[in-house]
C-alpha cells in the first residue's frame, strides 16, 4: 500500500474563520429549511419525570454537529433545532439537551468555546431545556458518539475536506504553472471523496437512532459546469507563482502545497446515497449556487440601496480573506515543511501571499462574482 497524507489542517484560528465565513453562512441559511421537521412532533412530550433535588428531568435530546470549526455558523441551526424540540415540552418539565460539537484536534477550540458561551438562547428554550455543550477534538471520519445515541445531526461546509490522500510524487510539483488539481490528482481525490462520504454515512448510521435526521451541506461541482470561485483560484495561483519567481519562497513550497478538498458532483453523491440506501432514506437532495454576500454589498451603491456598500478594493480584500481563512492552513503547513521555518515566518509569508492575491484579483478579475456550488442533503436513519 502506498504512502498516505492525512489531512490535519483546520480552518484559520484566532477567530479568523468566524470573521471570514460569510459565504458559508449564506449556504447555511439556504440549508435552514431542511432543519424543519427534524424533531418529530410529540417526540419529547411523553415524559416520565425523575425528580433529582426537586429538579424535574425529562427526555434527553442529543444534537451533534460534524465539523463545527469556530461555531459562527452553528448558532442559527442550533437555535432552530432547540426551538422545535422545546415546543412540545410541558411547563413542568425540562428537556436535557446534549450538544456534541466535533472537529479535528487542530481546530481552534478556544474560539469555539467563546462562540458557544456567547450564545443568547431564546427564553422559550431556556424555560424548557437545560443545555449541555461538549466539544469533541476528533475527526468526523472516526466515531463521535456511542451507538444509537444521536437524535439530530448536521454538517455544514465541511465534508468536501478529505480525510487523507495518497502522497503526491515529488516531481509532479515542479512546474509552477501547473494546475494544482491536475487530472490525475482529481481522479485520486474523487475516489477518496467517495470513500470518505460513504464512511461518514456508515459511522453516522451507527450513532443515530432510528428515525433521526441528518442534514449535510458541502461544496460540490455544479451541473452547469461553472467552476467554483475561479477568479480567486487563478489569483492565488498567479500570486504564488510570482513569489516563487522572485525568490520569496522556494519552488519546494508548491511541491508541498495541496488543498485536500474535492468538489463532488451530484452523480458522485447520488452513487454513495444509493449504496447506503439500506441505512438512510433520502428526504431532500439538490444543488444551489451560493454567492459571497460581499457581491451584494459591492453593488449596493449602484442599485441605490442604503445598506453598507463596498469599494472594489474592499470587496477584493473580503473575498481573498474568505479564501485564505479556508486554505491558509494548507499554505503555512507547506511553508513549514518546505522551508523549515516557524509559525511567525509562516504567517508573514501567508500575509504576503494574501496581499499579492488581492493585487492580482484587482488587476485581472476586478469585481468578479465569487460564488460556488453547494450540495444539500437531508437523510433520515431507517
Amino acid at each position: 500500500m502506498g504512502e498516505y497524507v492525512t489531512n490535519h489542517v483546520a480552518m484559520q484560528g484566532n477567530g479568523s474563520y468566524n470573521s471570514n465565513s460569510a459565504l458559508q453562512r449564506a449556504a447555511m441559511m439556504e440549508a435552514l429549511p431542511l432543519f424543519n421537521g427534524m424533531i418529530t412532533p410529540g417526540a419529547t412530550s411523553s415524559i416520565v419525570l425523575t425528580v433529582v433535588e426537586d429538579y424535574p428531568v425529562g427526555q434527553n435530546l442529543t444534537v451533534v454537529e460534524y465539523g463545527v470549526s469556530q461555531g459562527a455558523n452553528s448558532v442559527v441551526p442550533l437555535k432552530h433545532i432547540l426551538e422545535q424540540a422545546t415546543k412540545s415540552q410541558t411547563p413542568n418539565t425540562r428537556l436535557a439537551v446534549t450538544l456534541a460539537l466535533c472537529d479535528r484536534p487542530s481546530n481552534d477550540f478556544t474560539a469555539l468555546a467563546q462562540t458557544i458561551d456567547s450564545i443568547k438562547w431564546p427564553e422559550s428554550v431556556l424555560r424548557k431545556a437545560e443545555i449541555f455543550p461538549f466539544m469533541s477534538p476528533r475527526s468526523f471520519f472516526e466515531p463521535i458518539l456511542p451507538n444509537n445515541s444521536a437524535d439530530v445531526g448536521f454538517s455544514l461546509a465541511a465534508l468536501h475536506h478529505l480525510d487523507r490522500v495518497s502522497a503526491r510524487s515529488p516531481q509532479s510539483g515542479n512546474d509552477t504553472t501547473r494546475n494544482m488539481h491536475d487530472e490525475n490528482r482529481r481522479e485520486v481525490f474523487a475516489a477518496q471523496a467517495r470513500h470518505d462520504l460513504q464512511k461518514f454515512l456508515q459511522l453516522r448510521a451507527g450513532e443515530f437512532k432510528p428515525g433521526a435526521s441528518l442534514v449535510l451541506a458541502f461544496v460540490g461541482a455544479s451541473t452547469s459546469g461553472v467552476a467554483n470561485y475561479l477568479p480567486l483560484v487563478e489569483s492565488c495561483k498567479i500570486a504564488m507563482a510570482g513569489m516563487i519567481q522572485d525568490g520569496t519562497i522556494p519552488a519546494r513550497v508548491l511541491e508541498c502545497f495541496e488543498v485536500l478538498v474535492h468538489d463532488r458532483s451530484i452523480s458522485e453523491v447520488e452513487e454513495v446515497l444509493k449504496a447506503e440506501s439500506e441505512r438512510w432514506a433520502v428526504e431532500s437532495f439538490f444543488e444551489k449556487m451560493i454567492q459571497h454576500p460581499a457581491v451584494t454589498a459591492l453593488h449596493a451603491a449602484d442599485d441605490g440601496r442604503t445598506e453598507k456598500s463596498l469599494s472594489s478594493e474592499e470587496y477584493a480584500q473580503v473575498v481573498v480573506d474568505w479564501e485564505m481563512a479556508v486554505i491558509g492552513g494548507y499554505f503555512t503547513s507547506a511553508v513549514g515543511k518546505a522551508m523549515g521555518v516557524g509559525a511567525w515566518q509562516q504567517e508573514r509569508l501567508l500575509a504576503e501571499w494574501t496581499r499579492r492575491t488581492v493585487d492580482e484579483f484587482l488587476r485581472s478579475y476586478r469585481d468578479a462574482v465569487v460564488e460556488c456550488c453547494f450540495i444539500l442533503v437531508k437523510v433520515r436513519r431507517k
